[in-house]
């Protein structure tokens, strides 16, 4: 899983950039806050051109052509990486609570859904870049309108706070579309969402460290000549493991003598 995610998003980041990369040099609000979103999910991926430690140079990105035989050769990349990539996280979870993984439905129908669910979460990264460009430019004229300091301690902490507040949300319906969409896991509705709550914040906790994390990567001078690339791998095994650690809560939440000796599951 962690490979075929590294792979995905270098894959996906030159197609992207190389699609839409005219619309974002005219827009660099939008571009600012989708890097800014993108760092975020993967902390150093993306570069400046003042940070030599990222895996990728935003320059390199934007001076891409719109589209040519690269680009075609990404996104078969991409479609085939990134649908391996949901077959095995959707096989993984269905393991973990213990439902047939084969033959339970079209695997045709299964890939199609794989494709459709990886759509929709390139394009809620993208929706969620343009919202905070709209909401950062609305709190800026209302602040303004009504007279206060936009660096005002108080509303600098309640952006922070709100900031935080949209990752927790988002990694939590990541969360619960991988089990109730993906792997198609019949739980109740509340264990779901605690399950899934607990992986949120163990989401929200590697992205906040996740600089500190990669950063003790890239000072080891053993891994200098290649730290971006051993602490990206790290980045997302962590990531893949925090997934399959919520599959486990949501089931033993559900089952509390799964995975017990028998002596003790007896007793």
């Amino acid at each position: 899983m962690s490979y075929q995610a590294l792979f995905a998003v270098f894959a996906g980041l030159w197609l992207g950039f190389g699609i839409f990369g005219i619309v974002l040099r005219g827009r660099p609000e939008l571009l600012e806050s989708l890097v800014t979103q993108i760092n975020t999910f993967v902390p150093g991926l993306l570069g400046d051109g003042g940070d030599d430690a990222a895996a990728v140079q935003l320059t390199t990105l934007l001076r891409a052509r719109s589209l040519d035989w690269t680009s075609l050769a990404a996104g078969l990349s991409l479609l085939w990486v990134a649908l391996n990539w949901f077959t095995g996280t959707r096989r993984s979870i269905r393991i973990i609570f213990g439902l047939e993984v084969k033959q339970y439905r079209n695997p045709a129908l299964l890939k199609l859904r794989d494709l459709a669910l990886a759509a929709c979460f390139f394009a809620a990264i993208i929706v969620s870049a343009a919202l905070t460009v709209l909401s950062s430019n609305l709190t800026g004229t209302v602040l303004a309108w009504v007279g206060v300091d936009p660096e005002n301690w108080f509303f600098g902490g309640v952006g922070v706070l709100l900031r935080y507040g949209a990752m927790f949300v988002f990694d939590l319906l990541i969360l619960l579309a991988m089990h109730r969409f993906l792997a198609e896991v019949r739980v109740p509705r509340w264990r779901l969402l605690g399950g899934c709550a607990l992986g949120g914040l163990a989401l929200l906790g590697l992205k906040v460290l996740g600089g500190a994390l990669l950063g003790g990567v890239s000072s080891n001078p053993l891994l200098a000549s290649f730290a971006v690339l051993v602490g990206l791998l790290l980045w997302f095994n962590l990531l893949c493991r925090t997934l399959l650690l919520t599959s486990c809560w949501i089931v033993t939440g559900e089952n509390r003598v799964l995975g017990l000796p028998e002596r003790a599951a007896a007793a």
